[in-house]
């Protein structure tokens, strides 16, 4: 069984969320309140999901039907966004200015991303990919990146727009199993784990200034998650199977001073949410002409590039999408 943590804000304070098999339950840090949320009646294997903050909507996955879900908490039920041409979905970030959701297939090794009802998707790319696994984006104006983990065949921490263009590797040496991967938007920067070598880096988005959090402690077997609130970082050990934290700002002796918060048995993801995290700004998309997917961009004039569906091409208008077409070429002898 597989369980994912999350840890949200709301007006009573910091909460730590989890989801065992179809349900989902949260307990404050204060253990003084807890509740549970049931995602759907017949959910078995729940592998990874995100959520949009603004209208409280989760999107998840379950591996045994292979299917992508979402539901905000005042629905009756949930709905099935995405149904098939899925095996193993590692990860999801939902693009919460672009309005699209992205995910990792760790099985067909590849990238793909849909419309929020799912209604287009077209894989993104699938090239020099083997594990694909964690996904995370920052969609904001100026930035608009995705960011990836492969522990496959070329392990690293991988960039791009948030299009697909411009893919770009910033953490390539001394990494193994890059599992964890979360943003600090306002720093600018990215965090992971890695489960083979215990240790948990940061690096900026450009690759530059790398440096070690935390490695080779008691508290540090194969960290699997992690995920950020303010100055401190939250993080999955497997070995122990314990949430902890520690002082991100904090260096030497001060650093090794981090916590448990919760003892648990087969966490699966760590994330932090609130409104706060996610910045609301002017979708780009909202403006364009594009018929089947809208794409938010890092190199774009417009912020935005249109794509299609898988099956379909893009005519030279480049909005419009039409049904792609294969020449047959009969020889007679």
């Amino acid at each position: 069984m597989i369980n994912i943590f999350l840890l949200f804000l709301d007006e009573t304070g910091i909460r730590l969320l989890m989801v065992s098999g179809s349900r989902m339950g949260w307990i404050s840090p204060t253990r003084d309140t807890y509740g549970q949320i049931n995602l759907g009646p017949d959910m078995r294997y729940i592998t990874t999901f995100d959520i949009d903050n603004r209208t409280n909507t989760y999107f998840w996955s379950d591996l045994t039907a292979n299917i992508i879900y979402s539901r905000t908490v005042r629905a009756n039920n949930y709905t099935k966004v995405i149904t098939s041409g899925n095996s193993y979905i590692a990860g999801i970030a939902f693009d919460w200015i672009g309005r699209n959701i992205y995910w990792t297939d760790y099985i067909l090794e590849h990238v793909e991303v849909s419309t929020v009802d799912g209604r287009h998707r077209r894989i993104l790319f699938h090239e020099n990919l083997t594990n694909p696994w964690s996904i995370a984006v920052d969609p904001r104006a100026g930035v608009r990146f995705l960011f990836l983990t492969d522990w496959g065949k070329n392990p690293r921490i991988e960039r791009c727009s948030m299009d697909g263009q411009q893919r770009l590797s910033i953490v390539n040496d001394s990494i193994q199993m890059p599992l964890g991967l979360t943003l600090d938007l306002i720093r600018e920067e990215v965090y992971f784990t890695d489960h083979h070598l215990n240790y948990i880096e940061v690096v900026n988005y450009n690759g530059e200034n790398r440096r070690k959090i935390l490695a080779n402690t008691h508290f540090l077997h194969g960290p699997i998650s992690l995920t950020l609130f303010e100055n401190y970082l939250y993080w999955f050990d497997s070995n122990s199977n314990e949430v902890r934290r520690l002082n991100r700002f904090e260096h030497g002796t001060k650093a090794q001073k981090h916590e448990r918060v919760l003892s648990r048995y087969g966490i699966n993801q760590l994330k932090i949410s609130h409104q706060i995290y996610q910045p609301l700004e002017i979708n780009p998309c909202q403006q364009s002409r594009c018929t089947h997917l809208c794409l938010l961009s890092h190199t774009a004039s417009s912020g935005y590039t249109c794509v299609c569906s898988t099956g379909f091409i893009l005519d030279q208008d480049q909005f419009t999408c039409s049904k792609g077409f294969v020449c047959l070429f009969v020889f007679f002898e």
